[in-house]
């Protein structure tokens, strides 16, 4: 039970997209797929799910896994949104993270289209403070993920709450 969750807390391990302007519509990262740029305020969908995009978030959408990378200009909180289909191999390693919270029965603090969720809590090697929910969706593993920088969760997390609040299943879906 332990690697599976280790396996399952380190899954947003990667290289972040690099910055990109407003002015572009699209963003290329060096692992090749295409990136939109999202502004808030606007809707935003993508493999049966919904979510809005408030003012003061911006990002970037994009195929799965990482569906939306979305940053709180007053905060600098970033809000990740990935899927993976079951049974995907995970990445089993964060490097540098330190785990300070992932109980083994955790059915609280949940994204409320995931619930019943998994949650942990990671301490990045900069100080900010990895919040993460588990859950499935259509036979998808889905996690949500919110980073706020040192000194800052408890203002990330205000400006993060209306979003995970707004994940839900598209209509039609």
């Amino acid at each position: 039970m332990v690697p599976l969750l280790l396996s399952l807390l380190l899954l947003g391990c990667g290289k972040k997209p690099s910055s990109v302007g407003l002015e572009g519509a699209i963003e290329r990262s060096e692992r090749g797929p295409v990136r939109d740029v999202v502004v808030g305020p606007t809707s935003w969908q993508g493999v049966g799910l919904c979510l809005a995009i408030l003012e003061g978030w911006g990002g970037t959408g994009g195929p799965a896994p990482q569906l939306l990378e979305l940053t709180h200009d007053d905060t600098g909180t970033v809000m990740r949104l990935q899927v993976w289909p079951w049974g995907t191999p995970m990445p089993s390693e964060r490097p540098g993270f330190l785990v300070v919270f992932a109980p083994e029965l955790a059915r609280y603090r949940t994204v409320p289209l995931l619930t019943p969720a998994r949650t942990y809590t990671l301490s990045a090697p900069n100080g900010a403070l990895v919040q993460g929910w588990i859950g499935t969706f259509d036979g998808r593993l889905v996690v949500v993920e919110q980073e706020a920088p040192f000194g800052r969760t408890t203002a990330g997390r205000d400006a993060t709450e209306a979003l995970l609040g707004s994940l839900r299943r598209c209509d039609g879906a």
